[in-house]
């Protein structure tokens, strides 16, 4: 009995330590499973908790891409390439009619377009940064994309550039998960995405540039490389090929589209081109730390790109890439960070190479997954100092908490508070323009509703641009007529209650106005105040 007891006992605890042994490998196993499940929520959550509010208004580069996406689905005339406000390219503008179709006419459907991108973007850099270096360095990536100001600000807007780094990620994530397993159906998935960059955003164009630098040194530094790989690689290229097909023979019959935004904002247009390169250059390298873009739209405006913390980081990580890629004599670790440096270059030169708002945040969007990558990979070398070997992994871990936890707080803050409620930002994405569209749509049936287009524009269908704003918001709801400035007072006007809505005001025409139609008046319209969102109308009883 003893001895059977005795073996019952020793039986339970050799189960116990067992049970215990696997509880401690399923808890690493999983527990980076767990992180990142937090962090993918966090990035959701960001994306959309008040999209309907933050950013506010609706800028008409936006409004201009709902209402062709609305055409486009109320006809079924889906387009590659929409020519119209400098060209555009179709995919995102097909991606909101989609939206449209799911989820009806709306400002917020238009947004759930970049905000989905902008959550799986984050989600792509942390497949992407896994296969670069590991799961702690991706987990730190992910997190740093998931409160970036720069990306949460455009993963809310509705501009097709966040397009470019889920792109970006996803395409270069199936190159290295195919170069470390050998599988062709990494190359062609990798191929496919990298392919659809060109429906994203026209700073993709200078894209290839990477893997053709990169793929070339490579080849000429690792010879085997070329002969173990040209098949996949090939295959990369025709997926890439097939994918961009569409677009491709679009500006193989229309060769002016594909050049004449990119050729409008070119530096090599302008007198003294090289020094002004020279000047892009410091401007677009001082972005990110010292100052920013200064449209409101991009930024807060003219502080860095990042909060201080992780600028600092990412400095430092451009730093230490640098001297690993001099020093370092892992060809592998070597040949990741210098395909890192090689993407922040290459995707910086949209920037650096045009004369227009530098520096310029969202030319530089594809730049972002890098200069986080290379934040995250600074960090982790930073904690493996001899400095920390004194210390705990629970103190290494508190303060790697603290530090986490500062930034994502700074980043969200300025966006959220700082960024999101300044007056500047209704007026930069034209809430006045919103205003006025709900402002006829509020007004009584039989009202005679005009809009006075005296606001500077690219011209549409006849019109400036910004009437795009107000078009989006009365759609089936009332239906203003649009007059150019010069054609107001040659109208005759009916008996019937009229509002005349002034796009800018214009003291001239107003007064113009009162003179020629006594029993009018002119008021100001303020649905908003304290948001710089008024505007001026012009009543006739």
């Amino acid at each position: 009995m003893g001895i059977k007891k005795y073996c019952i006992g020793d039986i339970g605890r050799l189960k116990k330590a067992k049970i215990i042994q696997q509880g401690i490998v399923f808890g690493r196993k999983h527990k980076f499973s767990l992180l990142l499940i937090i962090i993918l929520f966090l990035a959701f959550f960001l994306r959309f908790w008040q999209l309907n509010r933050i950013p506010p208004g609706l800028y008409p580069d936006v409004a201009i891409n709902g209402n062709d996406a609305w055409e486009a689905l109320r006809t079924g005339s889906f387009k590659v390439f929409y020519p119209a406000n400098n060209g555009r390219e179709g995919l995102f503008i097909n991606l909101i009619a989609f939206s449209f179709y799911l989820l009806g006419h709306s400002i917020w459907a238009i947004k759930v377009v970049p905000a989905l991108l902008g959550f799986l973007t984050v989600l792509g850099i942390y497949l992407l940064t896994k296969e670069l270096f590991d799961k702690k360095i991706a987990l730190i990536s992910t997190f740093f994309l998931a409160v970036c100001f720069w990306h949460l600000n455009f993963s809310r807007l509705g501009f097709r550039a966040i397009m470019l780094p889920f792109v970006l990620v996803f395409s270069f994530y199936f190159l290295f998960r195919g170069l470390r397993t050998r599988r062709f159906l990494n190359f062609i998935l990798g191929g496919l995405f990298f392919g659809l960059g060109l429906h994203t955003y026209i700073s993709w164009r200078l894209a290839p540039l990477i893997l053709i630098i990169w793929v070339g040194i490579y080849c000429i530094t690792e010879k085997k490389f070329f002969f173990d790989y040209w098949s996949r690689l090939l295959v990369f290229i025709l997926s890439a090929l097939v994918s961009a097909f569409p677009l491709l023979f679009y500006f193989y019959k229309h060769p002016a589209d594909f050049m004449d935004r990119a050729s409008d904002v070119s530096v090599f247009r302008q007198p003294r081109f090289l020094q002004l390169i020279f000047l892009n250059t410091l401007k677009a390298l001082g972005m990110f730390n010292i100052f920013g873009d200064a449209n409101w739209r991009h930024n807060l405006s003219g502080a860095p790109m990042f909060t201080f913390l992780l600028g600092l980081f990412f400095a430092g990580g451009l730093i230490l890439a640098i001297i690993k890629i001099i020093r370092n004599k892992n060809s592998t670790q070597r040949f990741i960070l210098f395909f890192l440096l090689l993407w922040f270059i290459v995707m910086l030169l949209p920037t650096i190479l045009s004369a227009e708002g530098i520096p310029h945040a969202l030319r530089a969007l594809g730049v972002l997954p890098a200069c986080l990558i290379l934040a995250a990979y600074f960090l982790d070398w930073f904690f493996q100092l001899k400095f920390w070997q004194k210390i705990s992994a629970n103190r290494k871990m508190i303060v790697l908490f603290i530090l986490l936890i500062t930034i994502g707080l700074a980043e969200t803050t300025r966006y959220f508070i700082i960024w999101g409620r300044n007056p500047e930002v209704y007026a930069a994405f034209n809430q006045n323009f919103v205003n006025m569209g709900n402002y006829l749509n509020s007004l009584p049936f039989g009202t005679v509703k005009y809009v006075v287009a005296n606001e500077p524009g690219v011209l549409v269908n006849g019109l400036p641009m910004p009437v795009q704003t107000v078009k989006f918001i009365t759609w089936e709801k009332s239906y203003p007529r649009y007059i150019l400035p010069e054609d107001l007072l040659k109208i005759n006007f009916s008996s019937s209650p009229t509002a005349i809505v002034l796009m800018k005001k214009d003291d001239i025409l107003l007064n113009a106005l009162s003179k020629k139609f006594k029993n009018g008046r002119i008021e100001k319209i303020d649905l908003i105040p304290g948001t710089k969102s008024e505007f001026f109308i012009f009543k006739i009883d």
